[in-house]
C-alpha cells in the first residue's frame, strides 16, 4: 500500500512528490531511532571517557570498536551492505585493525 505524504505545495510533502509506502517509513524511523539511542549512548560514554586519560593504543582501540558496531549494524540492516561485505568478504567481528580491511573499491 503506497501514501502520499501531503499534497503537492504542502510543507509535508516530499520534495520530488514521489508516493513512499509505509513501510519505507517505518523502517527509516525505527533507524532513526536507533541512531538516536547509539548517540546518546555515545555521549554518555564521551562523558565518561572525559573523565580518564586515553592515550594512542586506547584511541585507536576505541576507533576500532566503533568501527565493528557500525559496519555489523550496516551489514545487518542494509542488503546492499550485507552483500557488499560478504562478497569482499569482511566480517566487522574478525577486524583487528585498519590494516587487516579489504580495499573497498
Amino acid at each position: 500500500m503506497m501514501e502520499s505524504l501531503g499534497t503537492p505545495g504542502h510543507p509535508s510533502a516530499l520534495p520530488t512528490r514521489q508516493r513512499v509506502s509505509v513501510r519505507a517509513l517505518e523502517r527509516l524511523i525505527a533507524s532513526l531511532r536507533t541512531t538516536q539511542d547509539d548517540r546518546e549512548r555515545l555521549a554518555q560514554e564521551a562523558l565518561t571517557r572525559l573523565e580518564e586519560p586515553v592515550g594512542d593504543h586506547a584511541s585507536r582501540l576505541l576507533q576500532l570498536e566503533r568501527f565493528r558496531e557500525t559496519a555489523a549494524r550496516a551489514r545487518r540492516q542494509t542488503p546492499y551492505y550485507h552483500a557488499r561485505s560478504t562478497r569482499l568478504g569482511l566480517d566487522p567481528a574478525h577486524v583487528d585493525s585498519d590494516t587487516s580491511l579489504p580495499i573497498l573499491g
